[in-house]
């Protein structure tokens, strides 16, 4: 099927040796059948930035007879983000939160998160999310393609697949937006501000919940007026989603305002909870 893709994103070049196993377990389990296309997403020019390790000629002979592609992903680097990018008030905010000066910020440089728990975030971690919400669904990179089956880097595949399990075609012939492996994996705390975006592009609507069905093959919205609640989301790991319901203007305007109208590297922006609104909302919208 050449409208397939499968997706991964890294930060740069050092992640060769987790991309060559990555990329083996995916072709020993199905792709060496399958040979879908396989992107990577890499924030960094790859083999510039892999110490003198990274091989592009190297994955592509695991991934055989299927073919590789790396993309930077043409975003600005760091240092526009900081210099042209991003506010005063956002720039304030994203110090606070990571106490290194401007010029000892990295992608590496760990932050907090601003809820105040206990967990630290890279500021590299917390732009893939921010791509992985919006940017993605609509990049040049993957205009070719439907279906597109995202891998986390550093999911690996436990075991071949059997001959006839087939998600894509399932995913055609049910007409399904997205396809899950984790349902709930975490949970959206109650965001008001969020809720009022939902309601100025959802015609008012909003979402109070999501609920499981008892066979837990299936998740749908609970729709309301009243304030967003607390939403369990699926896991971001793994999924296959139909890339041209993420494109669609009514979730694309929503997206938009999810992750550009909140602060650069502030974690809001969540390509979990991106994935889980747009696919209940469109279940909703049908």
């Amino acid at each position: 099927n050449t409208n397939v893709v499968i997706v991964t994103k890294v930060l740069s070049g050092l992640s060769q040796k987790q991309l060559e196993s990555w990329l083996c377990f995916i072709s020993h389990a199905f792709n060496d059948k399958k040979t879908y296309d396989i992107i990577i997403f890499t924030t960094q020019p790859y083999e510039e930035s892999g110490a003198g390790k990274a091989d592009i000629s190297k994955l592509q002979s695991i991934a055989k007879p299927a073919k590789v592609t790396i993309v930077l992903e043409s975003y600005p680097t760091l240092e526009e983000h900081l210099d042209r990018m991003m506010t005063k008030e956002e720039l304030i905010f994203l110090y606070s939160r990571c106490h290194p000066g401007r010029s000892e910020l990295t992608w590496d440089t760990h932050c907090t998160d601003p809820d105040g728990n206990q967990y630290r975030n890279s500021v590299g971690y917390m732009w893939q999310a921010e791509f992985r919400a919006y940017h993605i669904w609509t990049h040049p990179a993957l205009t070719n393609y439907r279906y597109m089956m995202w891998f986390d880097a550093d999911a690996l595949i436990g075991k071949a697949w059997d001959d006839d399990v087939d998600p894509i075609r399932v995913m055609i012939e049910r007409k399904l937006t997205v396809m899950y492996s984790c349902y709930p994996y975490g949970t959206h705390s109650r965001d008001e501000e969020l809720g009022k975006i939902l309601k100025s592009v959802y015609n008012n609507r909003t979402i109070c919940g999501v609920i499981q069905t008892k066979d837990e093959k299936h998740i749908y919205p609970k729709i309301c007026k009243e304030d967003y609640g607390k939403l369990q989301v699926i896991g971001g790991n793994h999924h296959i989603t139909d890339l041209n319901v993420f494109r669609k203007d009514i979730h694309q305007r929503f997206l938009k305002k999810f992750v550009l109208g909140n602060f650069h590297f502030d974690r809001k922006a969540d390509d979990q909870v991106a994935v889980t609104i747009i696919s209940v909302m469109e279940q909703y919208l049908q």
